[in-house]
């Protein structure tokens, strides 16, 4: 639903005087996806930044539980490999 249909449909609704009957939920939740669209578009840039940092600590955050659940490992172990793969 664009702007402009959302206009008619809100003149239509006062016009016939069921707007306030048609409040309900679904009516709710319309206004609620079209405010967050204007917000994505007024503020792509915002949200791009925002969006991958996001992604981010979600997996630094899986990885830390990950590694809570494997053995331990001794440092002269992961150097050993650190020196190999180089």
């Amino acid at each position: 639903m664009n702007d402009l249909s959302f206009s008619w449909h809100y003149q239509r609704l006062q016009e016939t005087n069921h707007f306030y009957n048609y409040l309900d939920y679904t009516a709710l939740e319309e206004i609620h996806k079209l405010a967050n669209g204007k917000v994505l578009e007024e503020r792509r840039e915002f949200v791009s930044d925002l969006l991958p940092e996001g992604l981010g600590d979600i997996a630094f955050s899986r990885a830390i539980e990950e590694g809570e659940k494997s053995p331990t490992v001794s440092r002269s172990d992961v150097f050993e490999l650190l020196e190999k793969t180089n």
